[in-house]
């Protein structure tokens, strides 16, 4: 399933990068997908890719660890970009807040960071074993859901102001 994903996305991917739309959105949706490309590979990398490493090679404890903490870099970053992506997305697309795009990528590079500080790098195996997973998950969720429902709204109202017939003829 994981490897069917990689494929959708990176074919979308590619598409959305050979479009004629050259534009903030497309540039910001491209990372979406590229993004999420990267976190169905660290999937495939945990699930297929590392434990076939281990079983067929003799590795050493060191390389088993930087595997998976390689593994635990792409689902992290992932999990904490593509949110923002999204929301970065949904301002450009919709053109709600076209003089001050600068203040929106600061909110976001400062939640990545402050996410990145107090949630610090390690697979879910790791996470449940300390404890923390659901902290983790806890925590990624007060910031993301609602960054997403946010930048869901914001595509919305693009899009009724797109299909009223009276917006429409006020552009014109």
């Amino acid at each position: 399933m994981t490897l069917a994903i990689m494929v959708i996305t990176a074919i979308w991917l590619v598409l959305i990068i050979l479009s004629e739309n050259k534009t903030r959105a497309s540039l910001w949706l491209s990372l979406i997908f590229l993004f999420s490309f990267i976190a169905a590979f660290a999937g495939e990398l945990q699930d297929e890719i590392i434990p076939f490493i281990q079983n067929t090679f003799s590795t050493s404890v060191n390389i088993n660890n930087s595997l998976n903490f390689l593994a635990a870099i792409l689902v992290q970053l992932s999990e904490h970009i593509i949110p923002f992506f999204f929301y970065l997305y949904s301002i450009s697309y919709s053109k709600l807040f076209e003089k001050k795009p600068i203040i929106s990528l600061y909110y976001a590079l400062i939640i990545i960071i402050l996410s990145f500080i107090y949630l610090p790098i390690m697979s879910n195996t790791d996470r449940k074993s300390i404890g923390t997973f659901d902290d983790y998950y806890i925590f990624t969720s007060v910031w993301s859901i609602p960054t997403l429902l946010l930048s869901l709204v914001f595509i919305f109202v693009a899009y009724a102001k797109e299909k009223n017939p009276r917006i429409k003829k006020q552009k014109k």
